[in-house]
């Protein structure tokens, strides 16, 4: 059971604080809600306690953890995922694996063009990691996305010429 002031996120929705915890009366009995304010759309999630975790809402990672977050994106076109679970810090499990999916698609843009389907997963996952660690290290989202777009080198698009003669 997530409490009052702890920060969470929703694979969807992204990342919050719960604000409290609401009683209603749904068909004659009780059910207990969190309540997530978001302020980008003015509105609350409404999310009943008693399946919270089974819709995916999580604790949201360790301050600390953000270093490896980043990490996460500069090796995800580098290395893929070999060994990185290892390394994993605990509590951040879920962020580093989106982490890992942004950082592969960001990297695949940096080389080469990418689908519009990959396109809007990418620009999910960004929204979805830039919300959690801008709340968790209170830094605006316009510099989390700075940094993770920093942790991309930019690699020069091959030309049509050297395709071709690289297929020969």
């Amino acid at each position: 059971m997530f409490e009052v002031g702890e920060k969470v996120v929703h694979p969807v929705h992204g990342a919050g604080t719960v604000s409290r915890i609401e009683e209603r009366i749904e068909d004659g009995r009780p059910v207990l809600y969190y309540i997530i304010p978001d302020a980008l759309v003015s509105c609350a999630l409404m999310i009943p306690v008693s399946t919270a975790e089974d819709i995916g809402l999580r604790h949201a990672m360790p301050q600390t953890c953000a270093t490896e977050v980043y990490q996460a994106i500069r090796d995800a076109g580098v290395n893929g995922d070999t060994g990185a679970a290892e390394a994993t810090p605990s509590g951040a499990e879920e962020t580093i694996k989106v982490a890992r999916a942004l950082g592969r698609l960001l990297h695949k843009r940096a080389t080469s063009s990418i689908s519009q389907a990959e396109r809007r997963d990418m620009d999910r996952l960004k929204r979805l990691l830039v919300g959690e660690l801008s709340l968790v290290t209170g830094y605006a989202e316009s510099r989390i996305s700075a940094l993770i777009e920093n942790c991309v080198v930019a690699v020069p698009a091959e030309s049509a010429a050297a395709r071709a003669k690289r297929k020969k």
